[in-house]
């Protein structure tokens, strides 16, 4: 075996052994709820409460009865010229972490045919281990729906991956 394939062996091997035995990052893994039921509060906001924990790896969103009633919710305004603002109470943590876990959220709003009206992707806070991270009503931005869409709204499928 010539020198140059036995340092590539060499290299080879190293490579893998330190892929075994080093840490990486966090492999995305997905938690999701469908069809979580909506209400029109005193505002006219479109309401989502996850009524259940989510869980998505070693990350995890409080639902309605976790973690003393702080459930995670959504929201969205009344459209004003076409545009709706959305906003999120987020109530989220990991249990571990060696570089920051962050909550990566996808909504889909849905009408009674159980077709998407509106999809809203958002990211959450970097996370460490063993800490409840808790923001209310926090203004995600606006989101273009017109009023017809935004009355057909009946359900949001919750997706979360981490």
């Amino acid at each position: 075996m010539s020198i140059r394939r036995k340092i590539l062996a060499v290299a080879g091997v190293g490579g893998v052994a330190a892929g075994m035995w080093m840490a990486t990052p966090a492999q995305a893994e997905v938690g999701a709820m469908n069809n979580v039921g909506t209400y029109h509060n005193a505002d006219g906001e479109v309401v989502s409460i996850l009524p259940r924990g989510l869980r998505a790896g070693d990350c995890y969103m409080a639902g309605n009865g976790t973690l003393r009633g702080n459930a995670s919710a959504i929201y969205l305004t009344k459209p004003e010229e076409g545009y709706s603002s959305f906003y999120w109470d987020m109530t989220m943590g990991t249990v571990h972490t060696y570089t920051k876990d962050l909550w990566h959220a996808t909504y889909t709003y849905k009408n009674a045919a159980g077709a998407t009206v509106l999809t809203v992707k958002i990211d959450g806070y970097p996370m460490s281990d063993d800490r409840v991270y808790r923001v209310r009503k926090y203004y995600i931005g606006a989101v273009r729906i017109s009023q017809a869409a935004f009355d057909s709204i009946k359900s949001v499928d919750w997706r979360g991956d981490c």
